[in-house]
């Protein structure tokens, strides 16, 4: 510090000592606990107080580690499903006003949808693209937390017992390796015979990984293949529809607009819930 006289040139200067590293390293424990989903962290000093607030410090500092990540990627998930709503919303209200212009400048009070065979096809068809719309919107949201690192989502995927098995190999080996370290240095047989080992298991972890993460992008492409067919169906149904020139017609068309709009607006909002 500026405060602080300078040192002397025959001053001794501090040091790191590799040795005082290693032995608080030796101090710290990290133990998978074999069958779950746990790891027990110790650490050894003279002072039980101290051993227990170093030991509650590494497992804090890594929770928090954690929730940060997964803070993080989840906050970009909800500003995506956000956007999207305020669209929506927009289009909610654009169809509302549109039907309301009808139905005044038509004189019209209401309509049955079984009036007319080809207004209840158009339904369908709406009611079917609003099922794709959201689901390709509910993937492409899961799509975009998975490619910033956070696998969460892919719990329907990672519960796959060839994964979970190799979860509980790793921890084997992790606690292994560790055990052996302590004692011998890179080049003791079983040391580097479980080293080896361990780097299998995480390649083939990882290897497992991204197949899951590859089944996702493929679901969300399908159901991106799928809403393009059901729009290009709806958009030729509309025509044929609108060819009738009957403001009936027309009338069914907006409201259906309209109940689409709403019931995907509803769909998204509780995505993001």
């Amino acid at each position: 510090r500026a405060s602080q006289p300078a040192k002397k040139a025959d001053e001794p200067q501090l040091t790191v000592n590799p040795g005082i590293v290693n032995a608080y390293l030796a101090m710290l424990s990290v133990k998978p606990v074999r069958g779950t989903g746990l790891v027990q962290v110790a650490f050894e000093t003279p002072d039980p107080a101290l051993s227990m607030q170093l030991a509650n410090g590494h497992a804090a500092s890594y929770i928090r580690y954690g929730l940060d990540l997964r803070s993080k990627t989840n906050e970009e998930a909800i500003a995506f499903l956000e956007k999207k709503l305020l669209e929506l919303k927009e289009r909610v209200e654009s169809s509302e006003v549109a039907l309301n212009d009808y139905r005044r400048d038509k004189g019209i009070i209401s309509l049955s949808d079984k009036e007319n065979i080809v207004v209840d096809r158009l339904g369908d068809l709406n009611k079917r693209l609003t099922e794709a719309e959201a689901e390709r919107i509910s993937l492409e949201a899961k799509v975009r937390t998975v490619r910033n690192g956070n696998y969460d989502v892919l719990s329907d995927y990672l519960n796959d017992p060839t994964i979970q098995g190799l979860k509980t190999e790793i921890a084997r080996l992790e606690g292994e390796h560790a055990k052996l370290a302590k004692e011998f240095k890179p080049g003791y047989p079983p040391l580097d015979k479980v080293t080896a080992q361990l780097e299998n298991a995480r390649n083939r972890l990882n290897g497992e990984v991204r197949n899951a993460v590859k089944s996702v992008e493929t679901a969300y492409q399908a159901a991106r293949t799928k809403e393009a067919e059901l729009r290009a169906k709806m958009q030729d149904q509309k025509r044929e529809t609108l060819n009738l020139k009957d403001s009936a017609v027309q009338y069914g068309i907006l409201a259906r607009e309209v109940d689409t709009n709403k019931q995907l607006y509803d769909s998204v909002l509780q995505r993001m819930r």
